[in-house]
């Protein structure tokens, strides 16, 4: 992982300890509500992406 020191276009620093990385993974599931349960839509995996962590401010 790599602390990035990033800075907007517009000049602003919004993010504080940015962390970047180039190995990220998961699973995003779409659900969607049908009366009182839920039911799955779709399932998505992703592998090989980049990922960054850090905090926003305004």
């Amino acid at each position: 992982m790599l602390l990035i020191n990033y800075e907007s276009p517009d000049g602003y620093k919004r993010h504080n300890r940015l962390w970047n990385c180039g190995n990220g993974y998961g699973n995003v599931k779409l659900w969607r509500r049908k009366g009182f349960r839920w039911v799955l839509i779709d399932d998505v995996q992703a592998a090989g992406v980049g990922c960054e962590y850090g905090e926003y401010t305004e």
